[in-house]
């Protein structure tokens, strides 16, 4: 009986060792999974510091843009005011009297009168 229990607990005590080692193992590995974890989300973190400082940079930016934006709306704006409206011929070369009559052709007045009256005349050489 004491031959029995020795071997028991000798066995007790492998089963208790090999238990310990087990426990050891899953904790490094356990370890080792975390420190991947770990290096995994600083480099997830870093991306998202880069991407919120141009962010900021941007949106630091876009209030100058917007206002370039409105001032030349503006401008824009204050420059179409001051146009002359579609059918105003006058200061333009044009007779101020003739602003009933509207020309349509991509050839004027002026050109059609002086190919009207040219000669042409059929050389002699050749």
């Amino acid at each position: 009986m004491v031959q029995e229990y020795m071997k028991l607990s000798q066995s007790f005590e492998e089963v208790k060792a090999e238990r310990e080692s087990r426990a050891t193992k899953a904790e490094m590995f356990s370890s080792s999974d975390m420190q991947a974890s770990l290096t995994k989300l600083a480099t997830g973190n870093e991306e998202l510091k880069s991407r919120s400082q141009e962010m900021l940079y941007e949106n630091q930016r876009l209030p100058g843009i917007i206002s370039s934006w409105t001032r030349s709306s503006a401008f824009l704006d204050k420059l179409h005011g001051a146009m002359k409206p579609t059918g105003d011929k006058s200061h333009l070369g044009c007779d101020g009297n003739d602003s009933s009559t509207v020309e349509t052709s991509s050839t004027p007045q002026l050109a059609r009168t002086k190919l009207q009256t040219m000669n042409f005349e059929k050389s002699s050489t050749g």
